[in-house]
Parts: C-alpha cells; sequence; structure tokens
C-alpha cells in the first residue's frame, strides 16, 4: 500500500469543505422534504440531486488524494465486515430474547 498523508492545514481545509457541501445537502433535503417550498418540489429535488453529487466528487477527491485503490478497496471490505458482523450480532441477540 502507497500511504498518503496530510499535513494539520490540509485535513483543516478538507474537512471545511466537506462540512460545506455537506450543509448544502441537508438544507436543500430539509426543504425538500418538510415541502416548504409547495409547488417547487422539483426545483427542490433537482438542487438536492446536485448537491449530493458534489459532496459525492468531493469525497471522492478526497479518497484519491489520502489512499490508493488497494487502501480504499480495503475499507470498503473491512467496512462490509463490520456491517455484517453487527447485524449478525443482532439477530443472535433477538434470537436469544
Amino acid at each position: 500500500m502507497n500511504k498518503k498523508e496530510f499535513g494539520a492545514k490540509e485535513y483543516v481545509r478538507h474537512m471545511d469543505g466537506l462540512l460545506f457541501t455537506t450543509r448544502i445537502v441537508v438544507s436543500n433535503l430539509a426543504f425538500n422534504a418538510a415541502g416548504l417550498a409547495a409547488g417547487e418540489e422539483d426545483l427542490h429535488r433537482e438542487k438536492l440531486l446536485k448537491s449530493i453529487v458534489a459532496l459525492k466528487s468531493e469525497v471522492d477527491g478526497l479518497l484519491k488524494e489520502l489512499a490508493d485503490e488497494e487502501e480504499i478497496e480495503w475499507a470498503n471490505r473491512a467496512l462490509t465486515k463490520d456491517s455484517i458482523e453487527a447485524i449478525l450480532k443482532i439477530i443472535r441477540k433477538k434470537g436469544g430474547e
């Protein structure tokens, strides 16, 4: 694995960008879900989709700067394994009730 690292300033810059884009997604989702602009649902849905795509682009770019493909694949497998283990734990717990 070819580990890449950021300095403190780079981490802060990237996280600030992610937070900014995430705020836009959440705001657009709130308007769309709450129906605050009745009659403009399509407009808010379009804004939501665009902001989600922007957030995904930002996250994808950050991943490419931080890790190589092998590390990203490892993280995906580890996350999947953790999720499966959590589900199995819940199933086992419910089976014991």
